[in-house]
């Protein structure tokens, strides 16, 4: 037969010896271990929370894909607003075959719907390349494009090895 188990913790009428000789039933030095354990899994937890954190706002930021995600969950109706701005200037571009968006847009609400700003495509160019369009419209609460305007956005730095600045035979 077993010898019957004794508690996992003492019991506080059974006194317990601590390092210095004395008796302590208020707080066994089991229980000190145990609390201890217990507060450093919550301390190797919370660093990896934070970076958690950090990792998913640079994600929402930076990648188009997860900011809709976001916005679907949090705002659908400014979500709506971007998307109804986006097709538009697409739809609107002087040559809608070889539009692309540049730049994905951010929506401010407004007292009848949304204000979209930031939105940036670029179209084919008259003379070659690409000329880029900023876009701003404001969409109401169904998702109706009301206004949009078309702006032309800054070029390319001039110096950059991609731009291009003329024939040069050199």
């Amino acid at each position: 037969m077993k010898p019957p188990r004794r508690p996992r913790y003492p019991q506080h009428d059974e006194p317990e010896i601590q390092a210095g000789g004395e008796e302590d039933p208020d707080f066994p030095e089991q229980e000190a271990d145990f609390t201890r354990r217990r507060r450093g899994r919550g301390g190797r937890l919370l660093p990896l929370l934070i970076f958690a954190g950090f990792g998913l706002f640079i994600l929402k930021e930076q990648v188009p894909a997860v900011n809709d995600a976001y916005l679907r969950l949090v705002d659908p109706d400014a979500l709506r607003a971007l998307v109804a701005c986006r097709e538009a200037a697409l739809a609107g571009s002087a040559t809608p075959d070889f539009a692309r968006l540049l730049e994905r847009g951010r929506a401010h609400p407004t007292s009848n719907g949304f204000f979209v700003d930031r939105l940036v495509i670029g179209e084919l160019a008259d003379g070659g390349g690409e000329a880029r369009r900023a876009i701003e419209c404001h969409v109401d609460a169904a998702g109706k494009v009301v206004d949009i305007a078309r702006l032309d956005a800054p070029t390319p730095n001039a110096s950059s090895p991609f731009s291009r600045s003329g024939d040069d035979d050199g």
